[in-house]
């Protein structure tokens, strides 16, 4: 006779140490990748500190500023800035904005302090106009 207690070999489940540790190691890895992905994105898209700053020299209305000759535009609110690069003793520029009622600022005066041009042509630029003119040159015809 069989009794009712007895526990079928066949019937049990076997518990294995894998059927609970890989599904946990999977999430954990597809979670260090998110993160390590989003980690690079950060990177990637964090900007660099700018390495100059702007500071307020004067502030005012037209009146205060009659050298830019704005008198009839009394109600212009008008600040004088100056750009101080980091490492450089001397402003690199100086510039007036205008603002009306709130409204944005509008550049009106500008004063470059240093000595370079403010286009950068990039090494490619450089040499593709001296081929120009060397082709120029070569192409003339002499009488």
């Amino acid at each position: 006779m069989i009794s009712t207690n007895a526990t079928d070999r066949t019937t049990a489940q076997v518990v294995r140490s894998g059927d609970k540790l890989l599904p946990s190691l999977g999430i954990l890895l597809v979670t260090g990748g998110l993160v390590l992905l989003g980690w690079f994105a950060y990177l990637w898209f964090k900007l660099p500190p700018a390495p100059y700053q702007y500071q307020l020299i004067a502030e005012g209305d037209s009146k205060q500023f009659s050298q830019m000759d704005l008198d009839g535009w009394p109600e212009l609110k008008l600040g004088q800035y100056k750009v101080q690069a980091d490492g450089v003793d001397k402003p690199i520029a100086e510039f007036i904005v205008a603002r009306q009622n709130e409204g944005p600022p509008v550049l009106i005066y500008w004063k470059n302090s240093t000595n370079e041009i403010p286009i950068a042509l990039t090494e490619s630029h450089r040499n593709s106009v001296h081929w120009q003119q060397q082709s120029a040159s070569t192409h003339r015809k002499t009488p």
